[in-house]
């Protein structure tokens, strides 16, 4: 009910429902385990498989890269979970759009992947408390104004406050063991490297970092984790011979 009165009152109600409907749909939960039985998923992984070959992307494949060789923008792409396996033709950015993700202290912050990635380096890097950050401001001021943070389910400036410290917590464990666990692995509900960092593909084999699972990927950056897991977002039709490479992070 907190959810529906939240999109009434953003006006973001039925455009939210359409979301579901196209993500959630046709999703059927056997035991404790989310099974496959998204439509759109087989229908993408058959349809690439049959236009692309056997080493054609699939739905929320699991891939590994290193966070020192990957690009960030401010220039918005909208790709997200549902677009991940995606072959495009036509790549967005141009050359002046995109910056080494260890250089993305220097960019002005006009997305919210570069706002987190930002207010991560400034916290554990810098040792700048969790209140004094761009994200930590930006959640804090919506949960002010409409009793929820959407993305991330959040009621409370207390519930804020517990994921930092569950957040400073996952930093330290992969502090100590120097590695991430697969997702599908600790969330038994996902499917393959669901809800992880999405990774888009570019035509001459760039990696761009895209949304979801920022936290973790700062931790990795941060922490010099050289192959970290991350999810297959949309893959430029030239950069496909590049996909063997990333499922074995060569």
């Amino acid at each position: 009910m907190r959810k529906i009165l939240f999109h009434l009152k953003a006006g973001t109600l039925g455009q939210t429902t359409l979301r579901w409907l196209r993500y959630r749909v046709w999703t059927r939960d056997v035991g404790d385990s989310r099974r496959p039985y998204r439509l759109h998923i087989w229908c993408r992984d058959f349809l690439n498989r049959a236009r692309f070959g056997k080493d054609a992307p699939q739905f929320a494949e699991l891939i590994y890269v290193n966070p020192q060789e990957c690009l960030v923008s401010n220039k918005a792409f909208r790709c997200g979970q549902v677009d991940s396996a995606k072959v495009i033709d036509r790549w967005p950015y141009q050359e002046g759009d995109l910056v080494s993700s260890s250089a993305v202290e220097d960019l002005p912050i006009a997305s919210a992947v570069v706002g987190i990635l930002q207010s991560c380096i400034q916290h554990w890097r810098e040792g700048a408390p969790w209140t004094q950050t761009w994200n930590y401001q930006r959640i804090a001021a919506e949960i002010t104004a409409h009793g929820m943070f959407w993305t991330n389910q959040l009621f409370s400036l207390e519930e804020l406050d517990e994921r930092c410290r569950n957040l400073d917590a996952l930093f330290q464990a992969v502090k100590d063991e120097k590695m991430f666990p697969l997702r599908a692995t600790t969330e038994r509900t996902l499917f393959r490297q669901e809800d992880s960092t999405i990774i888009h593909v570019g035509p001459k084999g760039e990696l761009v970092v895209a949304g979801l699972g920022l936290h973790r990927f700062s931790m990795a950056l941060i922490l010099g984790v050289a192959k970290y897991p991350a999810q297959i977002g949309c893959v430029h039709r030239n950069a496909l011979h590049v996909l063997p490479g990333l499922r074995k992070g060569e």
